[in-house]
């Protein structure tokens, strides 16, 4: 049974996000789940390790390697040496086990440890701007130039992921694990234009490799967004006005969390995010149609031809 500790001076505490090898959406899970620790505690927070080396990307020739390197600072966090140090001296905990009465007085630092996607987004509702702007902050300074600089010049963004899953064939129904069919985008991005009445600029997040989207590249006015580093990515995708998901991707669950955008799924892949506005995530059949277009008017959310 864990012993309560006596309260007084408070000992120092810290977070620790345990990230993984996995790829960057599923790694801001815990690390949204300690950032809101410290917070919410006063605790400090060891500097997450971004950089791991992954054999997967580089044996498939992936467009993004998924490495991480030079995205991320460690402004605000504890580092180097003395994240060693900590790591090496205090007690170390998992997240379930903490239990506010352990932050009394002690000689020897806590760390909680924070690791996995346990809940997803439950946790970490209504705190959309404050992770924003945490993931803002600790950007490389050439990743922060990379955001800062970039026009958004489109009003639809869609994310279609590719490289790492099997892509359905057309009129599929949704699998476990796997992206849609770019003729579902296609028609998604039609519809859209089509409910708004005119061509809405529209840009492409997606790791295929060039001339891999053929029907896409032959729409008006879609662009296919330059290489940038993952978070870039991500951080742009989340000013769209409308994002066409890939339904199965955790990179397009946050954008939709960090944008709080109309969204458009694929059937049987819908997620409600945010939660009390279940009317901004739109399900289609799988041609693209919108199965209730009216549930958000789209011509107040893709503004008017300017």
């Amino acid at each position: 049974m864990e012993q309560k500790e006596p309260m007084g001076t408070r000992r120092a505490v810290y977070a620790h996000a345990t990230i993984g090898r996995e790829g960057l959406a599923n790694r801001l899970y815990p690390w949204g789940r300690a950032e809101l620790f410290c917070r919410h505690h006063q605790a400090a927070m060891l500097a997450p390790r971004w950089v791991r080396l992954k054999l997967g990307p580089l044996l498939r020739g992936d467009r993004d390697k998924r490495f991480y390197v030079g995205q991320f600072g460690n402004h605000g966090y504890v580092a180097g040496l003395k994240k060693w140090w900590i790591l090496k001296t205090a007690r170390i905990i998992d997240e379930k086990s903490f239990r506010p009465e352990m932050l009394g007085e002690s000689r020897r630092p806590l760390v909680v440890d924070f690791s996995g996607m346990t809940g997803e987004f439950a946790t970490l509702w209504g705190s959309q701007e404050y992770l924003y702007s945490r993931l803002l902050s600790i950007l490389s300074p050439a990743a922060r130039q990379m955001f800062a600089q970039t026009a958004i010049d489109w009003q639809i963004g869609l994310h279609v992921r590719r490289t790492d899953m099997p892509v359905m064939t057309a009129g599929a129904q949704a699998a476990s694990f796997a992206a849609q069919p770019e003729a579902w985008f296609t028609g998604v991005l039609r519809k859209l234009r089509a409910a708004a009445g005119w061509t809405v600029p529209a840009r492409i997040f997606t790791d295929a490799r060039a001339n891999d989207l053929p029907l896409l590249s032959q729409e008006p006015a879609v662009s296919i967004g330059p290489a940038m580093p993952a978070v870039v990515d991500l951080l742009l995708m989340s000013r769209s006005r409308v994002l066409i998901t890939s339904g199965k991707s955790t990179f397009s669950h946050w954008a939709v969390f960090f944008g709080q955008m109309a969204s458009v799924w694929y059937p049987g892949m819908r997620r409600i995010i945010p939660p009390d506005q279940p009317q901004r995530s739109l399900e289609t059949d799988e041609s693209g149609n919108l199965i209730d277009s009216s549930a958000v008017d789209l011509h107040a959310v893709l503004e008017a031809k300017r």
